[in-house]
């Protein structure tokens, strides 16, 4: 666990380091906290279908998403922070949903419930909803 407040944005990544955004990397110029993007995360849900969820974020795990559970859904958000493999952010969300779809048969992963578009002027990296694993 980082010890990131939730809602806070990850630290800069080290230069080089295994974590760290491939050189041409899709990233966000300026990091964007996740308390910015809620408000257009309930827009997105909406559109999709599932905007009366209570939305909570959940504790930073890694430095390529921020996760946020859809409150009593049994689903979660996934917001993408950057492409790790130097994707545009439609290319990346449709190769991070293609990934959940050949992953599915297998039923040990979460299943892939909805695709978030990329809007810049909402959710950058746009973003997948998937069942909650608990």
């Amino acid at each position: 666990h980082s010890g990131v407040p939730v809602g806070q944005p990850a630290p800069p990544l080290q230069s080089g380091g295994t974590d760290a955004p491939a050189e041409g990397a899709s990233a966000l110029s300026t990091p964007v906290s996740l308390d910015t993007l809620l408000p257009a995360l309930e827009q997105a849900l909406g559109a999709a279908g599932l905007g009366d969820a209570v939305l909570e974020p959940m504790a930073l795990k890694g430095v390529a998403h921020d996760h946020v559970r859809l409150a009593g859904c049994g689903l979660v958000a996934r917001l993408p922070r950057w492409s790790q493999q130097g994707l545009d952010p439609a290319a990346n969300l449709s190769y991070q949903a293609e990934a959940f779809r050949r992953a599915a048969p297998c039923g040990h992963t979460p299943r892939l419930v909805a695709v978030l578009p990329p809007d810049p002027e909402g959710l950058p990296m746009g973003g997948l909803v998937v069942t909650e694993i608990r």
